[in-house]
């Protein structure tokens, strides 16, 4: 629970600028807003090498454009877990992976026509993962060691394509792929760092 407070304060710093600067903006000239929701197919990888797997998740984005056709935004991903499993002659042992995070950058449309726009993206993530270790050992039994936790940065860019269906909703495809990170647990010797990619489709509406 602490964890999860934790996450919430810090989402909510990162936001408040945003929507301040929201606020500001619309009081002073006139602009665009967009919000969207999409469903996603989530692939992630770890270092070590280590392929994490694939999970369903979503992404919440508000963005505003300043100028035509380039947009500043910020998204929530929703928490993805994955689950990596494995047995030796010691025992065997499931390491549960959950990771969420922020995205915020340029998102920059052309208009092929009145229903179709096509787009591309580039920005930074902030990353929150959660490790979650249970063992079950040939000689000492089952044991689980308490959840760790660290955060971490990583770059990401995309492209996309909206259709609209009026001349303020539209239907929306997205791809991004995600750079190495920065390391999880550098202190330690069992540092990593994560690259993954989504696809997903969702809804969006601006005003």
């Amino acid at each position: 629970m602490y964890l999860n407070l934790s996450k919430a304060i810090q989402r909510a710093a990162t936001f408040t600028p945003i929507l301040v600067l929201f606020f500001f903006a619309s009081t002073s000239h006139a602009i665009d807003f967009y919000a969207e929701m999409l469903r996603t197919s989530n692939e992630e990888k770890i270092s070590q090498p280590v392929d994490l797997g694939s999970d369903g998740g979503g992404v919440l984005t508000i963005g505003i454009s300043f100028i035509p056709q380039i947009s500043l935004e910020a998204s929530h991903t929703t928490e993805n877990s994955y689950a990596v499993r494995g047995e030796d002659e010691s025992g065997s042992w499931e390491t549960n992976t959950s990771l969420e995070g922020i995205m915020y950058g340029l998102r920059a449309k052309y208009k092929i026509n009145e229903h179709l726009n096509i787009y591309g993206k580039l920005g930074r993530q902030d990353l929150d993962l959660t490790m979650t270790i249970k063992e079950n050992l040939v000689n000492f039994g089952s044991h689980h060691p308490a959840p760790i936790s660290d955060s971490a940065n990583r770059y990401y860019y995309g492209l996309g394509v909206l259709l609209f269906l009026t001349p303020l909703v539209y239907l929306k495809a997205d791809y991004i792929a995600f750079m190495e990170s920065s390391a999880f647990f550098s202190n330690s010797s069992a540092a990593f760092s994560s690259k993954g990619k989504y696809a997903g489709a969702g809804i969006g509406i601006e005003w």
